[in-house]
């Protein structure tokens, strides 16, 4: 049961400890996902570069490597990878590395 104030509750978990650096009535802050969506597009989450107006990545728009930069409607993450709603196909080509340093229009090396 959740507190409604704290939005905090306790579980009780299972994990294995070999190096014993957990401890008894240790705390932690965890995300529990329940939902899980196999035939989502995604994306490196490093990918993702926020803006003021929301969430954008940069997308291959020619062979020329050339980018234009797309805002996207992101869902479910995890630590390495971001559900993409709306705004990149599956077949898009988005930039990896170094989407903090892209620009719109930019042309880009595109490596493999």
């Amino acid at each position: 049961m959740l507190d409604p104030e704290t939005r905090t509750g306790v579980v009780y978990i299972a994990v294995e400890n070999p190096d014993g650096l957990l401890k008894p009535g240790m705390h932690a802050r965890v995300r529990v996902v329940l939902d899980r969506h196999e035939q989502a597009t995604a994306v490196p989450l490093a990918s993702v570069v926020e803006t003021p107006e929301g969430s954008t990545v940069f997308v291959l728009t020619d062979d020329g490597g050339r980018v234009s930069q797309v805002s996207v409607r992101l869902g479910l993450a995890d630590r390495a990878m971001v559900e993409v709603l709306s705004g990149v196909d599956p077949a898009d080509r988005v930039v990896t590395l170094g989407s903090h340093l892209v620009r719109d229009g930019q042309v880009v090396e595109v490596v493999d």
